[in-house]
């Protein structure tokens, strides 16, 4: 399978909504860590905030591996009164 590539939708929240100006985006990439995936991504890159991150909608280590048609959704803090 070298040189396929995998088919990624990044959901967007706060300040990493914020810096990329949209709530999805649907990426390709060959390399398949979350941090790959985010630094793939200039703006989300360039984030000053500490983001969690989950693959279909379990928390993961930035480490985590991903596989083709997975959903990652950048999670910066929020906060509120």
């Amino acid at each position: 399978m070298a040189g396929d590539k995998l088919n990624i939708t990044v959901q967007l929240f706060a300040q990493a909504r914020d810096a990329v100006g949209a709530s999805e985006t649907h990426i390709e990439v060959s390399v398949g860590s979350v941090q790959a995936i985010i630094d793939s991504i200039p703006a989300l890159s360039q984030l000053s905030v500490p983001c969690a991150y989950a693959v279909d909608g379990k928390l993961v280590d930035k480490e985590e591996l991903v596989t083709s048609d997975c959903t990652i959704a950048v999670l910066p803090p929020v906060s509120g009164g």
